[in-house]
């Protein structure tokens, strides 16, 4: 008797067999998967416009504003290498 009711539940329980996706899904899918794509294309084409130009974070009115807005990452590198060593310097001394 205890092996038809144990019998009965795993046929109760078992999930029913996946029959994959519709024609319907799948268009969805493939239309949302082709926005999200064109949306990352449009982003990673306006961070590279930007890149271009240099670092141009940087918007005073100024001449430290025009100077600063006109460098490469080469030249910030290089700008920060050369405070580091300058600081470092001043700290060993001590």
């Amino acid at each position: 008797m205890e092996k038809n009711t144990i019998d009965a539940h795993k046929q109760s329980t078992d999930p029913k067999p996946w029959k994959g996706y519709t024609i319907d899904e799948l268009r969805y899918q493939q239309a949302y998967t082709a926005v999200r794509m064109q949306i990352d294309r449009q982003k990673l084409m306006s961070t590279a416009s930007q890149m271009k130009g240099g670092m141009s974070t940087f918007k005073g009115a100024g001449l430290i504003g025009r100077l600063l807005s006109n460098l490469s990452y080469i030249d910030y590198a290089f700008m920060a290498f050369r405070i580091g060593r300058q600081v470092f310097r001043l700290f060993r001394r001590r």
